[in-house]
């Protein structure tokens, strides 16, 4: 099924002091990395820069100007908005583990349901930024806007969603999903990605 993929890239990354999306892990930029690895789903790729701009070869949309600033619950809105596809993957720009496997995954999943969206759980704590949403989710994300509640549980709360969590996933995507929303919040947590993804370079030879 043709998905939309946005990359959210609009954060103010205040606890890592610097952009994160810009941040290199192995000689690319988050940004990049994920770029690179979710391409082969879809021919419809947009970059959702909140009020950022970036030089990359991709459509860029500003967060809607009703909502700037208003967080990533502004950043899903703006994709849903503009998004011409029923099924849009949204994937954060600090989820350096972040599979387009593990994405595909949940795209085929949320189309064999009528609800709203897909929102995966590890260890009990939902993961709304590396998640598939229908257009249908914008309502809700509308809503809460204009009630200025940009908490993302408070979103989920108004959506028919279905959450997926380890055991569902088919065996050959336990090891890529127990990795996938691990996300970077600070420099402590950059280090630790860049450690990682060494380790995992090395078992590669």
């Amino acid at each position: 099924m043709e998905t939309t993929v946005f990359l959210l890239a609009g954060g103010q990354s205040t606890r890592m002091g610097m952009n994160k999306a810009l941040l290199e892990v192995d000689g690319k930029t988050m940004l990049e990395r994920l770029k690179d690895e979710f391409q082969p789903l879809t021919s419809k790729m947009v970059l959702l820069t909140g009020s950022h701009s970036y030089s990359m070869d991709l459509p860029q949309l500003p967060d809607d100007a009703s909502f700037r600033g208003c967080g990533p619950l502004a950043g899903i809105y703006t994709g849903l908005l503009h998004s011409d596809t029923e099924m849009n993957l949204f994937v954060a720009c600090d989820m350096p583990f972040a599979s387009r496997r593990i994405g595909k995954w949940m795209i085929d999943e949320l189309a064999k349901t009528d609800q709203d969206a897909i929102i995966p759980m590890t260890d009990g704590i939902l993961h709304p930024l590396f998640a598939v949403y229908k257009t249908s989710a914008k309502e809700a994300a509308k809503i809460q806007l204009k009630r200025k509640q940009y908490r993302l549980k408070e979103f989920l709360r108004l959506l028919d969603m279905k959450i997926v969590a380890e055991h569902d996933v088919p065996d050959a995507l336990k090891a890529e999903y127990a990795n996938a929303f691990w996300n970077m919040n600070d420099p402590e947590s950059f280090k630790v990605v860049k450690t990682k993804i060494k380790g995992m370079k090395s078992n590669d030879v």
